[in-house]
């Protein structure tokens, strides 16, 4: 009876073994998966095997309405969870879609995923902001601007005459959103972009609504207020200027994340020294528009060379090869369908960081 004990505990022994492993990788897997973690300033130990995600930056879009009308959405990121600063990006109401249709004509919801597929970046907050929230998010706050152009009232009236005026939480919608007849389409973003400044430069009173607390929390640190690079079509309706647009992506957002799977490459980044700056690649590999998922020290330190790793079957190659010019593409059965390319970083990696910095 104790042999036949032992065998079983034998056998029950070397299947726990044998699962390590498994069990090892599934758990990363599942990090991966649920994206819960957060970049650490400090990458933290200097084992072998260790990995942190890498979370996208904070972006919310925010959508303005007046009386009932998508009148603009502002795109607000942040730089992270506890860091303070960020940008504000405005686009207009009059955006056409890659529908074909103008933002305005949307619900509020589908407006922001337009904005989201044309800066090819997740907006996962949500905000929508009429008259009523503006006085929520602002409170007794009364902002003193130079308004470049009359704002119409209710009837025949201005509400806002040009020249210096003072605009209320309660007036806000209006003046962010309205525009006299014949006036150019875009002339409503010109008094968004000075409202929004003076907005960051002199946050509200802190309160507990969630956009008041994303504007203290952007207004904090270093911020600035840009507009969507836009061209005028055939028939003189603003669309989006790509290259432009992504070159604003990457300027204002740390660590993006495409709107959809496939949308931008996506990176794990691997050290294999033992002495690399995992924090400084990371944000050096995120201002070229790559989606960083995840930092980790190699399986062991072992100075192998630089390589990106991709999984058997891979359609993202080429890409891979252009965005790391000089940098071996090599197929890795280890890695499964769906799997982030591994950035593996050798001897030579230092030249390449200074490469993303320079470029």
């Amino acid at each position: 009876m104790r042999r036949r004990t032992r065998r079983r505990f034998a056998v029950v022994e070397l299947c726990l073994f044998l699962a390590i492993p498994l069990l090892g990788y599934l758990g990363f897997r599942t990090l991966l998966d649920t994206r819960t973690g957060t970049f650490i300033e400090d990458p933290g130990p200097d084992e072998p095997g260790w990995v942190a995600l890498v979370d996208p930056s904070p972006v919310v879009g925010v959508v303005e309405m007046d009386q009932g009308a998508i009148t603009g959405v502002a795109v607000i990121v942040g730089i992270g969870e506890t860091a303070r600063g960020g940008a504000v990006v405005l686009v207009p109401a009059e955006l056409m879609t890659s529908e074909g249709v103008p933002l305005n004509s949307l619900t509020a919801e589908s407006a922001i995923d337009a904005v989201a597929e044309t800066m090819r970046l997740a907006i996962p907050s949500r905000e929508v902001v009429d008259a009523q929230r503006w006085t929520e998010v602002l409170g007794t706050t009364t902002y003193s601007l130079d308004n470049p152009d009359p704002v119409p009232g209710e009837s025949d009236d201005f509400l806002f005459e040009v020249g210096r005026v003072e605009v209320s939480a309660s007036s806000t919608s209006a003046f962010l959103g309205r525009t006299v007849d014949g006036a150019d389409s875009l002339a409503a973003l010109v008094r968004r972009e000075l409202f929004w400044k003076e907005v960051l430069a002199s946050p509200p009173p802190e309160n507990d609504d969630s956009l008041n607390r994303t504007i203290q929390a952007v207004s904090g640190g270093p911020h600035e207020v840009a507009r969507l690079p836009l061209v005028r079509g055939a028939e003189g309706a603003p669309a989006a200027e790509p290259d432009l647009t992504e070159d604003l992506v990457r300027r204002v957002v740390a660590f993006p994340a495409g709107d959809q799977p496939g949308r931008r490459l996506l990176i794990r980044i691997e050290d294999r020294t033992g002495s690399a700056d995992l924090d400084a690649a990371a944000r050096s590999l995120g201002r070229t528009g790559i989606e960083v998922v995840a930092i980790s020290n190699g399986a062991m330190f072992d100075d192998a060379a630089t390589e990106v790793r991709v999984e058997p079957g891979s359609e993202q190659i080429e890409e891979l090869r252009s965005a790391f010019p000089g940098v071996d593409v090599v197929v890795n059965a280890a890695l499964l369908p769906g799997d982030p390319a591994v950035l593996q970083l050798g001897p030579g990696h230092v030249s390449l960081l200074a490469g993303w910095d320079s470029g």
